[in-house]
């Protein structure tokens, strides 16, 4: 019976891993095809997964996957600040307070995947001051450099990894 219920578990687990490594090769694709960041809509209709829920160690990972994983999901929350900065949607402060919390506690021994932590970091903090009415578009000068940065080492760099999470 416990070897069925921790099967259940994990079972579940690896498949929305599984799904959301999907939705990173998807983000990452259609960007690289489009040459243009995703709306609103798309975070509202497609991404609609608490993506930062995702951000811990899954010992089962390979490496890569693991490193491909955090940096998909870092990715996908810089994004969504962005458009929230941009005044192009809301879902990002919905659930800004979780979302802190979830990247405040993220660990990773992965270089590029510590930086980008750090720039979403400071852009949830840009989202906040927004939120209060402290935003002052002069930084978003700022978000604009993440964005460079993060789009040309990792979303225009990222190769599929070889997935380690078949159910």
């Amino acid at each position: 019976m416990l070897t069925q219920l921790l099967q259940t578990f994990f079972g579940n687990d690896k498949k929305k891993v599984a799904g959301i490594m999907k939705d990173i090769d998807f983000f990452y694709g259609y960007i690289e095809k489009n040459g243009q960041v995703m709306d609103e809509w798309y975070f509202s209709h497609v991404f609609t997964t608490p993506y930062w829920n995702y951000l811990h160690r899954y010992k089962w990972l390979n490496r890569a996957d693991q490193d491909f994983l955090d940096r998909g999901i870092l990715s996908i929350l810089l994004f969504m600040a962005y458009n929230y900065l941009e005044g192009k949607g809301d879902i990002i402060v919905r659930h800004l307070d979780e979302i802190k919390q979830n990247v405040k506690h993220f660990q990773s021994s992965d270089v590029q995947a510590k930086k980008l932590q750090n720039i979403v970091t400071g852009a949830l903090k840009l989202a906040e001051k927004k939120q209060k009415g402290v935003f002052d578009n002069k930084t978003n000068k700022t978000i604009f450099k993440s964005i460079t940065w993060t789009l040309k080492n990792i979303v225009l760099q990222a190769k599929p990894a070889l997935r380690n999470t078949k159910p």
